[in-house]
């Protein structure tokens, strides 16, 4: 695994149960750019990370906003961007 380092982060997992050994190797870590993630675990992931910072509805606009970066509309992420965050 060494071979994948810095560019990735690999990792491999076994588990020894009554039934046998099980093993799984991940190469590319959750999250991380190269790897795949599900939007809704990245929001998921936002809210969690968000919700030491901003409001639970602060974090629910911003999700919106950068949602609506897909249709083009870059407004609604700018006038978040220029809000001051309100205490939690």
């Amino acid at each position: 695994m060494d071979g994948y380092l810095p560019l990735r982060t690999p990792s491999r997992v076994s588990v020894i149960t009554p039934r046998g050994k099980f093993e799984a190797m991940v190469i590319e870590a959750w999250g991380n750019a190269g790897g795949y993630t599900e939007r809704r675990h990245l929001r998921d992931k936002f809210r969690t990370i968000a919700q030491r910072q901003m409001t639970e509805d602060q974090a629910e606009r911003m999700i919106t906003a950068v949602d609506n970066l897909r249709t083009g509309r870059v407004d609604t992420l700018l006038d978040l961007l220029a809000q001051p965050l309100l205490p939690v």
